[in-house]
């Protein structure tokens, strides 16, 4: 699957939050087990440039790297929430997130996987450039 263009914008200090949902054909894709098919999960990140390779820091630190990740749950149960049978998936970071990330444009793209380490299933689900917007109320 070719992965959509979507570029989106994200305020400075304020939480950013998206929700999509992965369909196939019209119909919500099952991300979870109960179609007797793989469990995925999904995985997002916000970087300066598409060539910037750095790790990105853990989710709720500050943004010293040239790289965040975005928080990415679904519907099921378990913290973080799993994704599930419904194609759902939240994408968010925390206003210390985006308050940490400064003013200017970025890429981004949100993936959904199987297995570890790329040993699985991998499909680009939507990426874009991501305007992060200065904050004035501090």
């Amino acid at each position: 699957m070719s992965a959509g263009k979507h570029n989106i914008t994200i305020d400075q200090g304020a939480t950013f939050s998206m929700r999509m949902t992965v369909k196939v054909d019209g119909t919500a894709k099952d991300l979870g087990t109960s179609g007797g098919g793989p469990q995925y999960a999904a995985r997002g990140h916000l970087r300066l440039t598409k060539e910037v390779t750095e790790t990105p820091p853990a989710i709720g630190s500050n943004m010293t790297s040239k790289s965040i990740s975005f928080s990415c749950e679904g519907t099921g149960a378990g913290n973080p929430k799993a994704l599930a049978n419904d194609g759902i998936i939240d994408v968010t970071l925390t206003a210390a997130q985006t308050n940490s990330i400064p003013a200017g444009r970025y890429v981004y793209d949100i993936e959904i996987f199987t297995g570890t380490d790329n040993n699985g299933i991998v499909d680009r689900l939507i990426q874009g450039s991501a305007e992060v917007t200065r904050g004035i109320t501090r």
